[in-house]
């Protein structure tokens, strides 16, 4: 996936996508993934949110990876939050762990490829160090923004925000003014 997008070869491509439907299935995943690691793992979200136009591929494969790595790296019996809502024309995603924390040191590597925080092997987890480093390309391919906020030993926020257009308000731009 980074290769394809450094070589401008992965393309974005929007359409109107139930953001729901896509949270919970994610965070099905995510509890798949933690098999039987007790997490706490809840969404908040809106309940009248709207039909998004927004790249379903590069959002799925965004929030698998936050949630994966809260998974991996939050303690047995700790919590991870996903919060998502609207900003403007914006979507808001926070993915809030329990989890260990990254060093304030280390926040500028994290997303880079193959950048682990962890080098001791009885901390680090079984990974690539590709996870965040997918999640900034794919976010900054489509216009949005990366934020880590983080504690060692407290946990970490994670914050996405991407452009959007609502469904409805996209057929109605889109839509062909009536014959006369």
């Amino acid at each position: 996936d980074i290769s394809a997008i450094e070589a401008g070869k992965r393309e974005i491509v929007k359409a109107p996508l139930n953001i729901d439907t896509l949270i919970r299935s994610t965070i099905r995943t995510a509890r798949t993934l933690a098999g039987t690691k007790p997490l706490d793992i809840s969404a908040n979200l809106p309940d009248n949110m709207p039909s998004l136009i927004i790249d379903e591929r590069a959002l799925t494969q965004i929030v698998n990876n936050l949630l994966s790595n809260a998974v991996k790296f939050t303690e047995p019996n700790g919590r991870i939050d996903i919060i998502v809502g609207l900003q403007g024309d914006n979507l808001e995603i926070q993915v809030i762990d329990t989890g260990r924390g990254i060093p304030a040191d280390k926040l500028a590597i994290v997303t880079l490829p193959f950048s682990q925080v962890h080098t001791n092997p009885h901390l680090a987890e079984h990974g690539t160090g590709l996870g965040l480093a997918i999640v900034k390309s794919l976010t900054d391919l489509s216009g949005g923004t990366l934020e880590i906020e983080s504690d060692v030993d407290v946990g970490t926020r994670i914050t996405v925000t991407l452009p959007v257009t609502a469904a409805a308000a996209a057929d109605i731009s889109s839509a062909e003014p009536p014959a006369r």
